[in-house]
């Protein structure tokens, strides 16, 4: 199992799966702020000043972190701000849930519009469980294909 979850393709899929759900869901919210800002809004969990701002920001950090993730570049930095992105989420249905909120998830814009259940936390806990794992074997990754001295003017010998 150890092998299998350290495996670099395994690590490389799961950092493209995650990669590509965060561009999916950014690409419409980032096309219509304005209807992002509904669904947030319609949580009932922010002040309505914020809404605005956090509408307009979130997309562009999904967007970000899948890209970066697919370039596999800051790969532990981005699939950290994934983590926290997908406990905030996770939170926030739990939360419509808990209040008996009927509403629309929100989470890929208005393009594919559902409600607010128990398959959405799951999907949101399946990508949470996805973004710890890249977030843990990346870093395990990088540490064992990291040179043993250091080279250049610092790290070379007098």
């Amino acid at each position: 199992m150890k092998k299998l979850l350290e495996n670099r393709f395994v690590i490389l899929l799961a950092r493209l799966v995650l990669g590509v759900v965060f561009i999916l869901a950014s690409v419409d919210k980032i096309a219509s702020p304005e209807a992002f800002a509904v669904s947030v809004d319609a949580y009932r969990l922010l002040p309505f000043p914020t809404v605005n701002i956090f509408a307009l920001l979130v997309p562009w950090l999904e967007l970000l972190c899948g890209v970066l993730l697919l370039a596999g570049y800051m790969v532990r930095g981005s699939s950290l701000i994934a983590t926290i992105l997908l406990c905030l989420f996770t939170f926030a249905l739990l939360s419509a849930m808990a209040r008996q909120l009927n509403i629309d998830c929100g989470c890929f814009g208005g393009t594919y519009r559902t409600p607010v259940s128990w398959t959405r936390v799951g999907e949101d806990l399946g990508l949470l469980v996805l973004a710890l794992y890249v977030y843990i074997f990346s870093s395990r990754e990088l540490a064992q294909n990291a040179p043993a001295t250091a080279s250049g003017p610092i790290g070379s010998p007098l």
